[in-house]
């Protein structure tokens, strides 16, 4: 009897952890590896995504690297630095060298952070990011969004709002 219960309580635990093993397995397979997908930029790569974060100063166009061209239905950019920022019509055109050709639904996602200004040239800056050849069933999405001010220059603006201008 003690012996039945001490097999079954070994099998149980052996099958749990199996399981429990095959899980993180599973995760550490799906999560994001570091990559190169655009020249200056340091970016993570998944079946699904492709995310690539830059604190430089934007090029006046990207350059996408060779290896990661069509692997991606879904592309985000992070422009991550205190600089002036200029986008140009033609900056962000390459990103449509990394969709797949065969992907159903489209995404672009573009993100803004901590930037001093941003100009962009034209209001149609973003629509030239999706391939020219794509179906007309498939569906495309943009999602731009930006942080205007860093942390910093919302203490300081607060500051001048205020009229304390030495600390």
């Amino acid at each position: 009897m003690l012996r039945t219960v001490f097999l079954s309580l070994f099998l149980f635990v052996s099958l749990s952890s199996t399981s429990l093993l095959r899980k993180s397995i599973s995760r550490r397979q799906s999560e994001p590896e570091y990559c190169q997908a655009i020249e200056g930029f340091d970016c993570k790569c998944s079946p699904y995504r492709v995310t690539c974060t830059s604190d430089r100063v934007l090029p006046q166009q990207i350059n996408v690297l060779q290896k990661e061209r069509q692997k991606y239905p879904s592309v985000e950019l992070i422009v991550n630095g205190e600089h002036k920022q200029n986008v140009y019509d033609y900056t962000f055109e390459p990103v449509k060298q990394l969709y797949k050709p065969d992907a159903d639904n489209l995404e672009f996602r573009i993100k803004f952070e901590k930037f001093t200004a941003l100009h962009l040239t034209s209001p149609g800056v973003f629509n030239k990011v999706f391939p020219d050849n794509s179906p007309a069933n498939v569906r495309k999405h943009i999602v731009k969004s930006h942080q205007i001010f860093s942390i910093f220059h919302k203490i300081n603006f607060f500051i001048l709002l205020l009229g304390i201008r030495n600390l």
